[in-house]
Parts: C-alpha cells; structure tokens; sequence
C-alpha cells in the first residue's frame, strides 16, 4: 500500500476545514464535478468534487477531491489485490513536481480497506485562472482565433511541458486538450500563452523508451488538439526539440502522423 501523503502545512487546514479524517473528507464529497461513475469492465467506481476551503491567512482555496471504489491496478508489489489506481497519479504528481512540469499540485493522499472494499482519496489544488485547451478552442471558435504569434507561444508552451516530462523519464500516455490547462489572461485571445499545466495524471509512467514516450504522446496530442493547423503541429516539434527547423527524428514522426491522418 501506497503511504498516505500530506502536503506541508496542510493537515492543519485539512483539519481547520473538518476533514482530518478519511470518513469525514468521503462524506463532505457533494458538489461532483463528476458524478460518481461505475465501471463495469473494471469493476469499480470514482468521481470528482469541487470543494471551498478556508486558508489560515483568511481567503479561500478551491480544491478537487477524487474518490475512487474498487479501481486497483496489479503490480509486482501488489500481485493480488493491486494498488489504488490514485496511488499512481499522486506518484505521477509528485514527480511533475520535481520535475518542474506545471500541474494541479498534489495535497492529500489516503487509501483504505473498508468493509472488503478498496477506497482511495486524492485531493489537488484548483487550477484557478486556468481553462482547458478544448475549451479555449471552443470559445475562439465563437470569438475569432488570435494572431499566429498568440498560437505558436501556447503551442511552444505546450511542448516545453511536454519536453519536461520526456526528459524526467516519463510518458504521458493520455494527455490530451482537456487535461491541459492555459491561464487566463487579459491579452489577445483572453489567454498567457507562455503558462501552462496539466492535469489527470492517472495513466502516466515510467517510459521503457523515450523515443517510443515521444511518440506515442504526440501522436495522441496530434490527433485530438482542436483547431492546430499543420503550421501549428510542426511548431510543436521544433519547440520540441528547440531547432529552428524538423530534424530527422521529428521528420520522422511528422511522416507517421500525415500517414495516419490519411488512413
């Protein structure tokens, strides 16, 4: 089992706030985010709340509280029962922030065995001033697009987090528009192109390859960002790799994607 994580300094405004207790933080989920969800093939459920928590200096913090039931993963450590699937994106989390990859910063961990059931709580800070890719796309769908000097800011943005990543030995796996977040600003396109994070860390690991963890992340990315332009796919591999033009191995990877795009 995964120990239970605290971030510094916040037992005390967990416990300020009326959840120093696993109990109390389960039953204190009533704003979802996510309804609770069933998962069939796997066997269990989780969902996501929003929560307001009072801070020590008076103001207010937004948090995320993730509960899951019965969604473990096996492991060579944990063979039988597996281990909270949570368990892995605190790991993940933790080690973004070393890393130095912005992300909704981890808070609380706790896992418990409850009547034969398998529970797990994760609680991040809100991303406030943040909004999702997906959703800036959506609103300049109906506002206009910004110039392309506004798009290739974010998009070398994007891939500056995306090199961290790689370079710390790790692959993202699922990090698509909606799990990653620009904040809001107040210049063209009502964005800060040059910040952003990412969010739901879950599927994330340790690559075996990190040819194969570039590739298989931009290919995922590629295939779901709203709105990018071929312009705006070979800028993110040139930020990439920080070169004014595609090297081989971006060539490369820029030949498969056109391939798979006409499939």
């Amino acid at each position: 089992m995964t120990r239970d994580y605290t971030a510094d300094g916040w037992a005390a405004i967990l416990s300020d706030n009326g959840l120093d207790t696993f109990q109390a933080i389960w039953d204190a989920c009533d704003e979802w985010v996510e309804e609770p969800n069933y998962h069939p093939r796997r066997g269990g459920s989780n969902g996501v709340a929003r929560k307001v928590l009072r801070t020590p200096d008076g103001g207010d913090m937004e948090v995320y509280i993730k509960v899951h039931t019965n969604l473990t993963r096996r492991t060579l450590r944990h063979p039988i029962r597996g281990e909270p699937a949570l368990a892995r994106e605190l790991r993940s989390n933790l080690r973004c922030v070393e890393l130095g990859v912005r992300c909704a910063a981890p808070l609380h961990y706790v896992e418990r065995r409850i009547d034969g059931e398998s529970r797990a709580i994760f609680i991040n800070q809100g991303l406030t001033d943040y909004e999702a890719l997906d959703e800036v796309a959506k609103r300049w769908d109906l506002e206009g697009w910004p110039s392309p000097e506004v798009r290739h800011r974010l998009v070398g943005a994007v891939a500056a987090e995306f090199r961290k990543i790689h370079e710390g030995g790790l692959v993202a796996i699922y990090l698509v528009p909606k799990h990653i977040f620009v904040r809001v600003g107040d210049g063209p396109g009502g964005i800060d192109p040059d910040t952003v994070a990412v969010i739901d860390l879950e599927r994330m690991r340790v690559a075996d390859n990190p040819a194969d963890a570039r590739r298989r992340d931009f290919k995922k990315l590629s295939g779901d960002a709203p709105g990018w332009s071929r312009t705006d796919r070979v800028r993110f591999l040139r930020a990439y790799d920080r070169s004014e033009k595609l090297t081989p191995e971006a060539k490369a990877l820029w030949r498969e994607i056109q391939r798979r795009s006409q499939d």
